[in-house]
């Protein structure tokens, strides 16, 4: 179960990273402190680390599972969406919101590697070990553009709910093509993070 949910967080990561790099990239332009300016350059240019990481990851599994593709095209799609149909403010606050309350789940992560990374592939492991540390890293990244650019905290956490349903909407349209590609796998596998 660890294992298929952490494939499905490569698949996840291509599409928020393009995202968050999206947002940085038109976001940059509104930057007048030369602080919260290189922060973003920075911040972008691990995202987009992350994401070419994270896509030959997917490119490796798809290599194996060709019906995969279902998967990295539709978390790109569900976020290239989501670009289209809101302005640069909700994007940033999606992405500052979102990149601030990861580090309790990546240090959960951390904490407890040997036994959930165990007999897995070493590579894949680094992998995800390796983005934890830099998500944790650049955890403040996304709000300090929020903050510098809009600033508005009600509207960033008044939408926090939002955020989330469009973050369940995308794991879950990955879940439903790992579930078609491995139908013999048994569906708690897919969500049940209780036995890890």
């Amino acid at each position: 179960g660890f294992a298929i949910n952490m494939n499905k967080v490569s698949f996840y990561a291509v599409g928020f990273e393009k995202y968050i790099c999206q947002a940085m990239n038109d976001a940059e332009k509104l930057i007048t402190d030369p602080r919260v300016l290189q922060e973003l350059k920075d911040f972008r240019a691990q995202e987009s680390i992350h994401s070419m990481a994270h896509r030959k990851h997917c490119k490796a599994l798809i290599a194996q599972t060709p019906a995969l593709q279902a998967a990295l095209d539709r978390s790109i799609e569900l976020y290239d969406e989501l670009y289209a149909a809101e302005d640069l403010k909700y994007h940033l606050a999606y992405v500052g919101g979102l990149e601030s309350i990861f580090t309790p789940s990546f240090r959960l992560m951390f904490d407890n590697r040997e036994g959930l990374f165990a007999g897995g592939d070493t590579r894949v492991a680094s992998l995800f070990l390796w983005h934890f540390a830099e998500e944790m890293e650049h955890r403040s990244s996304g709000l300090m553009v929020y903050d510098h650019v809009y600033g508005e905290y009600f509207y960033r956490v008044s939408r926090f709910k939002e955020f989330m349903r469009h973050v369940g909407a995308v794991i879950e349209a990955i879940t439903d093509v790992f579930r078609e590609v491995f139908p013999d796998i048994p569906a708690e596998h897919f969500t049940n993070y209780s036995s890890y």
